[in-house]
């Protein structure tokens, strides 16, 4: 009689641990987010994940593995490795009473720039003896865009780097104080020194100067993100983010500046669909709306592109606006690069070049053209300003 009992009992267990496993996530909801897409280099903010069990039945554990991103810092939570390059395996186990929702936030440093996905996530679910189980996947992603560092420029040499093309102390880091023409709302990135007190206590928010750039409109940064000649020898990462970072400071100097500016990389912006031109050409634009598309679209780029640098330049050219000022930043010279920079030299446009690298430290200028070095690109991570020398 006994025996038969437990028999009873354990086949009861068995049915009821069936029908809750086959029911556990019937009528589970999940989704993922973020409160904002976009993030400056070195934020902290959260990822958050939301399950609601919607039904009477009880779950005494779900356990959730989300696809994330390596390059991102978690500051909590569980990871583990993952088959697929530069991802990684974020798992929690929940628990989760009748009708009840679960918010749970992954505070991450956003300590890397670029494009990220967060996602697919599978869900598993069961009875509370974990003899069945039931899993199901979601595939929606959610992205955030990590800008690059912005920094201030400033040199060491007596002549400043200037966005006008001329051999003179004021440039667009030291303004010159009588063409001062307004105030507009602080931002992250404006200097300190350029804040109006007095407008500041008159609206109780901080306010920046804004200068007259009448003397310079137009800028086009052209980006080689190509460390090397050949693509056998390699892509130094440190020198592509000091390369990426000048540009992004660049840019946004001339935008807070009241420049109207274009960039130019021979490489390609990070899509989900992998739908973008092997070049990005941003066309030319002003204000801070533009200034967002640029940040964008620096922290989108690859570490390498499929087009050499020339080959880019002398197809954009004609796009170049006439009397227009070209930055043209490079982490490598040769023989080409420099015949290219003559001839646009001759064309009459205002050329600047900017080597950047520790390699560059003795490299000769290149005949009549200014050139400026970025060192230290080991230690970009750490840089507070960009030095020109």
């Amino acid at each position: 009689m006994m025996g038969l009992f437990v028999f009873i009992s354990v086949v009861l267990t068995l049915i009821i641990s069936y029908i809750w496993g086959q029911k556990s996530l019937s009528r589970v909801k999940f989704r993922h987010y973020f409160k904002k897409q976009n993030a400056l280099f070195g934020d902290q903010l959260n990822y958050t994940q939301e399950l609601t069990n919607d039904k009477i039945l009880p779950l005494p554990w779900i356990l959730i593995r989300t696809e994330v991103p390596e390059e991102v810092r978690f500051l909590k939570g569980s990871l583990s490795s993952h088959y697929k390059v530069n991802r990684k395996i974020l798992a929690g186990i929940f628990s989760a009473r009748w009708y009840e929702k679960i918010t749970r936030k992954y505070p991450i440093l956003c300590n890397n720039r670029g494009m990220f996905f967060f996602g697919p996530a599978e869900i598993r679910s069961g009875d509370i003896l974990g003899f069945f189980q039931k899993t199901m996947n979601r595939e929606e992603t959610v992205k955030i865009i990590v800008f690059p560092k912005v920094l201030e420029i400033r040199s060491s040499s007596m002549l400043h780097f200037s966005l006008t093309g001329e051999n003179h102390r004021q440039s667009f880091v030291f303004q010159d104080p009588y063409s001062y023409i307004g105030t507009r709302d602080y931002v992250p990135g404006d200097s300190f020194k350029s804040i109006h007190w007095k407008a500041t206590a008159r609206k109780m928010k901080l306010q920046t100067m804004v200068y007259d750039a009448s003397l310079n409109k137009k800028l086009a940064i052209i980006l080689n993100v190509n460390t090397f000649e050949h693509p056998w020898e390699g892509i130094n990462t440190s020198a592509v983010e000091l390369a990426i970072i000048t540009a992004a400071s660049i840019v946004s100097r001339a935008i807070r500046g009241g420049c109207e500016v274009m960039l130019v990389s021979n490489t390609r912006m990070v899509s989900e669909k992998m739908d973008t031109e092997l070049i990005t050409v941003i066309p030319y634009g002003r204000g801070f709306s533009h200034l967002k598309v640029l940040l964008e679209s620096l922290s989108r780029l690859y570490d390498y592109g499929m087009e050499p640098i020339e080959n880019v330049t002398l197809k954009i050219l004609q796009k170049i606006k006439p009397q227009g000022q070209i930055v043209f930043i490079t982490p490598f010279l040769n023989q080409r690069i420099e015949k290219i920079l003559r001839m646009i030299d001759r064309k009459g446009f205002e050329l600047q070049l900017v080597l950047i690298g520790d390699r560059h430290r003795e490299t000769r200028n290149v005949t009549g053209i200014k050139t400026y070095r970025v060192l230290g690109e080991e230690s970009w991570r750490d840089m507070e300003e960009i030095r020109l020398v």
